[in-house]
């Protein structure tokens, strides 16, 4: 009985383990400042889960940890998500050589213009990793006033971009309800984080016609927005992928919209 509490007390009193180490620049030995390093529980425990941000010159330290398996990884908004590693440490022991290897992320940016070399506000511009859909991104942005975008956050890798300005207006018959069919200006509304996809709003064109009221140019035209692909180009399959390295920032990728018939 007396050796089984001194073999506790014993326990209790193992001095805490700790871990340190530093986030650089992949390929270098360039210091990442202020990233985020978080150590979690192999088990998935909250309480054994631990967030610090990382020096001037990227060095990291965690005090008081327990024994037993973890997980570290690192992120900062320039950089590659790091997917983690794996630590195992004992009671009492230190760690002090860890290295956290972050890769930097690159930029596209260019302008978008119409035929007539006026920018266009409100364009979508995603890009997409070589072999995944370019109609969804999943990395995508929108032009200013001036027609300028820049995509940003990119992973190192082979991207094909596209250009679409939202959806246009367009004028078709709407049935509402047991009601006759009625001639409808039909106006897509934007998706948001709280309403994805696209909605759509109606206005009677006999009822903007007597008042007089606005009607978008392209619906009387019966026109719409071509999705153009870099490197101009409205067939996806004649489009050519831009190779991004680490941390590149890859400029004058622009495009020029395309209006064509509606086909409803």
């Amino acid at each position: 009985m007396t050796l089984l509490i001194l073999l506790l007390v014993a326990l209790l009193q193992s001095p805490p383990a700790s871990m340190e180490g530093v986030a650089i620049k992949a390929g270098t030995t360039e210091p990442v400042a202020h990233a985020r390093v978080m150590l979690t529980s192999v088990e998935g425990r909250l309480a054994d889960t631990r967030v610090v941000d990382t020096d001037e010159r990227g060095r990291f330290a965690f005090r008081g940890v327990a024994a037993g398996g973890y997980r570290l990884l690192a992120q900062h908004d320039a950089f590659v998500r790091d997917t983690g590693r794996s630590v195992t440490i004992a009671s009492g022991q230190s760690i002090r050589d860890l290295v956290i290897a972050m890769t930097p992320t690159g930029v596209i940016t260019g302008r978008v213009v119409d035929e007539y070399g006026d920018p266009v506000p409100d364009v979508y511009v995603r890009a997409a990793p070589v072999g995944a859909d370019v109609k969804v991104g999943p990395y995508e942005t929108t032009t200013n006033d001036l027609g300028d975008y820049r995509l940003f956050g990119l992973p190192p890798g082979a991207y094909m971009l596209s250009a679409a300005p939202y959806s246009a207006a367009r004028i078709e018959e709407v049935r509402l309800g047991n009601t006759p069919p009625t001639v409808m200006l039909v106006t897509p509304t934007r998706p948001s984080p709280y309403s994805p996809g696209e909605g759509r709003g109606m206005t009677s064109i006999a009822q903007l016609l007597k008042t007089g009221n606005f009607i978008a140019f392209m619906a009387l035209r019966g026109e719409s927005h071509a999705t153009v692909y870099y490197p101009g180009t409205t067939d996806a399959a004649a489009a050519a992928a831009i190779e991004v390295p680490p941390g590149a920032a890859i400029g004058g990728v622009n495009f020029v919209t395309q209006a064509t018939k509606s086909t409803k």
